[in-house]
């Protein structure tokens, strides 16, 4: 069997939507509904993608504006509400002394998971460190706490916007420029070395993701993605360190459970691997974690439990009618179905 190949955004991206994951919101394409309540669990970053080291007013509000409630962050910027129910919401981080009040909308559909996440980059304040502006190639400890220049928060925002039309080789030149302008980018370093993975230019991604890491160490995206460009390139034992690392870091990120459940598959530790995928499925929504049902597919075929694997992919047709894996997975039910020898079968997803 062929290995799994892993689908690189959220990656996190450092999502302005992403993921990322990213490591945003994911949204979910079933129909609204009503549901029982679910919790809403995030986290605060600084512009740059360093940790909030403060507590900050976070309020959910209706469409309507309407307070459903308010709560203070911990120390380290993450927040959870609780008893949500299904509706549409504004998350709105309130203004400090450095930062601008800012909203992200977040949709919550009936089928969603019983926990949804949100991460949220804040914006510095126009008048503060106006004049600052980053100097040389070495990149200090203090520079990630300094403002984003305009200008390289311009080139960024252009890579960024050529990202979600799928034009990754073209969004290089703006991440390269707005690190440039500013060399403690975090952001833009992590989503260059998120485009370079996606074009399996993988040395060039570990270069830029290091850099990176060095700039922020506590902060999980790079990490993760570097985790799996290991993967890709089947360095798994390296992996796992900063896999397990992320979860220290970030214990609701379903993604780190999906990649560590792909490093124990290819091992051929299934049980583990399973477990993993099951966990990512609990804490993602769909249809972004429906990729996780062709892996424990791929799990039950290995240990040739055919009708097990046939209920996985059923599970992904449901939850992903428009998947881009449906034609595959649908021939693969149906050779299943008729001759239950699974001795060449095996369910991959594509990026």
């Amino acid at each position: 069997m062929s290995r799994l190949a892993l689908t690189p955004v959220f990656l996190l991206v450092l999502p302005c939507a992403a993921l990322a994951q990213g490591t945003s919101s994911q949204r979910n394409t079933t129909q609204p509904g009503a549901s029982s309540s679910l919790t809403i669990r995030g986290r605060i970053f600084t512009p740059q993608g360093g940790p909030l080291e403060q507590q900050v007013r976070v309020t959910l509000k209706t469409m309507s504006q309407a307070v459903v409630q308010e709560i203070f962050s911990d120390s380290v910027g993450n927040f959870e509400f609780r008893g949500v129910p299904v509706n549409n919401y504004e998350i709105v981080v309130w203004a400090t002394d450095r930062y601008e009040t800012t909203t992200e909308r977040i949709e919550i559909y009936a089928r969603a998971s019983r926990m949804v996440f949100q991460n949220i980059f804040l914006k510095e304040k126009e008048d503060r460190n106006a004049n600052s502006k980053p100097k040389g190639s070495v990149i200090s400890v203090g520079e990630l706490s300094m403002k984003v220049p305009k200008v390289a928060e311009d080139h960024y925002r252009r890579g960024l916007k050529l990202v979600t039309q799928k034009k990754y080789e073209e969004s290089i030149p703006h991440f390269l420029a707005a690190i440039e302008t500013f060399p403690a980018f975090y952001r833009a370093l992590n989503d260059l070395g998120v485009q370079y993975l996606r074009l399996r230019r993988f040395d060039e991604a570990l270069d830029v993701l290091n850099r990176a890491i060095g700039i922020a160490p506590n902060v999980p995206h790079a990490l993760v993605n570097v985790a799996e460009v290991k993967i890709e390139r089947g360095e798994d034992a390296e992996a796992v360190p900063l896999l397990q690392r992320a979860l220290e870091l970030d214990a609701s990120n379903w993604l780190v459970h999906t990649l560590l459940g792909v490093t124990y598959y290819h091992q051929g530790d299934y049980p583990h691997a399973k477990n993993e995928f099951d966990r990512a499925l609990l804490m993602g929504e769909m249809p972004t974690v429906a990729v996780n049902y062709l892996y424990v597919a791929n799990v039950y075929i290995r240990q040739r439990d055919y009708p097990k694997a046939i209920a996985e992919c059923e599970k992904y047709l449901k939850d992903y009618p428009k998947g881009p894996d449906v034609p595959e997975v649908q021939s693969k039910v149906a050779l299943m179905r008729a001759t239950m020898d699974g001795d060449t079968i095996a369910i991959t997803s594509r990026p």
